[in-house]
């Protein structure tokens, strides 16, 4: 049976399509595109007066694909992006697996026809092995060599397909071995604890995660990463999406909170959101301690990837084992 697709511009048209939504973003290991997150971007990031314009298909009952765009009203220039852009990434429009061509075809009739009119679509953060920039512009400009990559971060990872967390430590160096113990150590003669956030404690947690957070930019010129609206948007996703999707891990010491660092989980994959740690237990490398938490979290759990975020920073590689990328592209000769 071929798919059927509509345009849906209200929050409350998608309402019945969460599930299958959320079981796209699952089953693509795509935690940043689950609805409990781009619509809590939608609610409280997106820039005032933002409209809904999603595509979505389906394949009888099923839904079969989903590209949840925002814009502005027409006075805004037409611009299309992706929830959640500029927030988190990777992101893209989510379908069954294999269905992109088809999809895209559906979807780029919808967009065309689309009011405001798209007179430039933006994927910001979007894997850079993702098939949708080139399919999607060629349906709507009919040349797939439209797409102009204006960025590129790498997105470094680690595997997480070892039988323990020993087995995984093996693979490090025994020089991060060594570091990663006697910071262990220290911090446990200090009495500090290592936890994860429960539903009733997640907006104090978060409030100490922003507050690390700042004290280590501040001197840097402030966080572009961070702000009450953010800080808004990661607690209505908490809710929606529950304490074992959005994992905030933490070390307290004396009952005061020195590291937390927040992740998303979907399917097979933890997505690194963000963190801070308080700079005066620095030598205990308290970031490293905390996502060797969550490897070791994921591995326990049968996922296979823990994404570290975009950017290429040393930190990262003292863990990551892999590495794929992550695209800003302007999809070029878009029909006003």
């Amino acid at each position: 049976m071929a798919a059927q697709a509509e345009l849906l511009e209200t929050v409350a048209a998608l309402a019945p399509h969460r599930d299958g939504w959320d079981a796209l973003a699952v089953a693509s290991g795509r935690p940043y595109c689950a609805p409990g997150w781009m619509l809590s971007w939608l609610r409280e990031v997106a820039p005032p007066g933002a409209l809904l314009r999603a595509c979505v298909a389906h394949d009888g009952r099923e839904l079969v694909g989903i590209a949840p765009f925002w814009t502005l009203p027409e006075d805004g220039g037409g611009r299309y992006g992706l929830l959640g852009e500029r927030t988190s990434s990777p992101v893209e429009p989510l379908c069954a697996a294999g269905r992109e061509p088809e999809l895209a075809a559906l979807f780029g009739e919808l967009l065309a026809e689309a009011t405001p009119r798209p007179r430039e679509i933006e994927l910001k953060g979007v894997p850079s092995d993702s098939a949708w920039p080139a399919l999607l512009a060629e349906r709507l400009s009919g040349n797939s060599g439209s797409v102009q990559r204006t960025r590129f971060e790498p997105l470094p990872r680690v595997g997480l397909r070892h039988s323990s967390m020993e087995g995984w430590l093996a693979t490090r160096s025994r020089n991060f071995r060594q570091q990663l113990r006697q910071g262990r150590r220290r911090l446990e003669e200090a009495g500090a604890t290592f936890r994860a956030s429960r539903q009733g404690d997640f907006d104090r947690d978060l409030a100490s995660l922003a507050r690390l957070h700042h004290a280590r930019w501040r001197p840097r010129g402030g966080s572009r990463a961070m702000d009450e609206r953010v800080e808004a948007m990661l607690r209505r996703a908490a809710r929606d999406l529950g304490e074992e999707r959005v994992r905030l891990l933490a070390i307290d010491v004396d009952g005061v909170t020195i590291s937390a660092h927040l992740f998303v989980r979907a399917g097979p994959v933890r997505g690194y959101w963000l963190g801070g740690f308080d700079d005066s237990w620095a030598a205990c490398r308290p970031s490293l301690q905390v996502l060797a938490t969550a490897v070791e979290e994921g591995i326990a759990a049968g996922e296979e990837w823990l994404e570290l975020g975009p950017g290429g920073q040393e930190y990262k590689y003292r863990l990551a084992d892999s590495e794929t990328g992550l695209d800003w592209v302007k999809l070029a000769g878009v029909p006003a």
